[in-house]
Parts: structure tokens; C-alpha cells; sequence
């Protein structure tokens, strides 16, 4: 995953910025042209803890700038790309949150907690194919994924896939039996 491997080399160097091996991996992958000057790093560190802390302070509108900015020197950052996406959807802007949860996904592929905001956003925008769509990668990713396998057979219900619906409900229950939206749901189905 030369993704995954980019974003742990550049932290590595954000934490240690002349640490040689974590610069030559980085040009090996052939990902970076070259790698970060410190006070780059130090600028991208400052500005993703700026906006974390706009963001747990509930100030989303505030916490969008320190982010873009950390995606403009850094656009596969994954907490910063992620928090932007939260930020614009508590803000109510749905739209910008959505294609900020895309740029996510397509940045980091196995993030589930982007791919599961988004399934949300395309289910509450009634964009049902595409939200069974994520649902189902994300059980493809972390079958575990509870959550995902619930939304995902309300999704099927919905569409009157019944047995599908009926098999994730099960499914659920059986990983989670303290869950009686499921244990109801089943009900329903059977």
C-alpha cells in the first residue's frame, strides 16, 4: 500500500524532519518530488493542531482554514482531509462535506470512517444505490463493521431485498445481540 506507507514516511519526518531513511524512502516510492523542509512540517503540524482544536471546540467554520491549508501543502493528510469533511458536514454543507469524504476515500482507500460518513451522507441525500454501494465495500473492508451491516440491511429492506436484509439483520445479532433496533427489524421481516 505505497499510500499508507507515504503517510507514515511523512510523519515519521514531521516528527523527526532529518531523519534520512524516512526522505529516501519517500523518494523511492516516487510519490514526493522531494520531501518537506522543516519549516514546512513545522507549518503543516501547526495548522492540522490548530484546526483540531477549532474543531473539538465546536468551531467548524474556524477549523476549515487550518485544514485546507495543511491540504495545500499536504493534500494526502489524512486527519486534516477527514476533519475538513466533518467540519463542512456539522456546518450543514453537505455537498462539501461529501466530496471531502470522496477525497478521503480515494486518498486512503481502507478508511473506514470516511467511507461510512459518506455512506451516510449518500443515504440522508436519498442517493440509496451509491450509499449500499459504500456500505458494502466497507463489510468488504471490516466485516465487523456492525453499524455498516445495519444501515446496509435497512438499505436492502428498503429496496425489498428482503433476504439480504433478513441475512445482515442475523448477522448483526448475532455479533451484537444487545442490539434491539436489529432484534425489531427482524421481527418486522420475518
Amino acid at each position: 500500500h505505497p499510500e499508507l506507507a507515504f503517510d507514515m514516511f511523512q510523519k515519521s519526518l514531521m516528527l523527526n524532519p532529518h531523519d534520512e531513511k524516512s526522505q529516501q524512502k519517500l523518494k523511492e516510492l516516487n510519490i514526493a518530488e522531494k520531501p518537506f523542509t522543516e519549516p514546512m512540517q513545522q507549518n503543516i503540524q501547526t495548522n492540522y493542531y490548530l484546526g483540531l482544536s477549532y474543531f473539538e471546540g465546536q468551531k467548524y467554520s474556524q477549523a476549515i482554514e487550518p485544514f485546507k491549508k495543511v491540504l495545500l501543502s499536504f493534500p494526502k493528510h489524512i486527519g486534516a482531509s477527514y476533519h475538513l469533511a466533518l467540519s463542512y458536514e456539522r456546518m450543514g454543507q453537505k455537498t462539501e462535506a461529501l466530496k471531502q469524504y470522496l477525497s478521503t476515500v480515494e486518498n486512503r482507500p481502507d478508511y473506514l470512517p470516511a467511507f461510512y460518513q459518506a455512506a451516510r451522507l449518500y443515504e440522508a441525500t436519498q442517493h440509496y444505490e451509491k450509499a449500499i454501494r459504500f456500505y458494502e465495500q466497507i463489510r468488504v473492508l471490516d466485516s465487523s463493521y456492525v453499524d455498516a451491516s445495519y444501515r446496509l440491511s435497512l438499505l436492502y429492506f428498503n429496496a425489498q431485498r428482503f433476504d439480504a436484509a433478513r441475512h445482515l439483520l442475523e448477522e448483526v445479532i448475532q455479533k451484537n445481540s444487545h442490539s434491539p433496533q436489529a432484534y425489531y427489524s427482524l421481527g418486522y421481516l420475518y
